[in-house]
């Protein structure tokens, strides 16, 4: 092309607006895809920010029903571990069930006694007779066991006890043999004797023996050292402990 020579395109005008023109509708069409890109992206930053914000919430509802769940089972364990204190006799076992649930076996041990001659009215006289024993209410039995059996996690109260000395085939009748296999198996014989002195028991929840208590003093009014508790245990099945 010769120096100063324009392109014949250029030269002619209506050429030339048809340029300018496909140029501004290119650019327009360049414009709106960017912006349409744009606009979808934000978009998609919208719609993946709501579904996040809605597992959160979905999350947190899940969390909520499962800590209201656990609220109900343990307020449901805790009914079911809450043991009645009732009584036919209006006798109050709430230091009964303290000393129990600090574990002071030998504090409860002589409480279990107490309250159990006021239910059958023989404070004065310190120890239970036969009819007593045989009369004694099932809904105190029934409280002073499950308080034993609870706070001893199944180790002692009046049913093991009960279950220990039906084992040896036990019943209401007297038979030495069976009585005695019984004080060996809870620990209230060592060696062959009897363990005449109170304080020569375990009050301890870790000693090697499972019904060891309670051992309550009333036991000892009808046979062997101890022969009463034959009588409570007798109860403690009418009773159905």
């Amino acid at each position: 092309m010769k120096k100063n020579q324009t392109p014949k395109l250029l030269k002619n005008p209506k050429q030339m607006k048809f340029l300018v023109r496909i140029l501004a509708l290119t650019f327009l069409a360049l414009t709106l895809t960017n912006c349409s890109e744009q606009i979808s992206g934000s978009e998609q930053q919208k719609q993946l920010e709501e579904a996040e914000l809605q597992q959160q919430l979905e999350e947190e509802r899940e969390e909520a029903e499962r800590r209201e769940q656990e609220l109900k089972a343990e307020e449901q364990k805790q009914a079911e571990n809450n043991i009645p204190l009732v009584s036919a006799k209006d006798v109050d076992y709430t230091k009964l069930r303290d000393l129990l649930a600090a574990g002071n076996w030998r504090e409860a041990d002589r409480e279990t006694d107490k309250v159990m001659y006021k239910v059958a009215d023989r404070r004065s006289e310190g120890w239970l007779r036969t009819e007593d024993v045989e009369n004694f209410p099932c809904q105190d039995l029934a409280t002073i066991d499950k308080l034993w059996v609870k706070y001893s996690d199944g180790k002692f109260g009046f049913s093991v006890q009960k279950q220990i000395y039906q084992s040896f085939g036990g019943t209401k009748e007297y038979d030495q043999e069976i009585w005695e296999k019984f004080g060996d198996k809870v620990g209230w014989r060592k060696e062959g004797e009897w363990l005449l002195i109170y304080n020569e028991l375990t009050f301890d929840i870790n000693n090697p023996y499972q019904g060891h208590l309670p051992r309550t003093r009333m036991c000892g009014t009808t046979w062997g050292p101890w022969g009463a508790c034959g009588n409570i245990f007798s109860r403690a099945e009418t009773c159905k402990l």
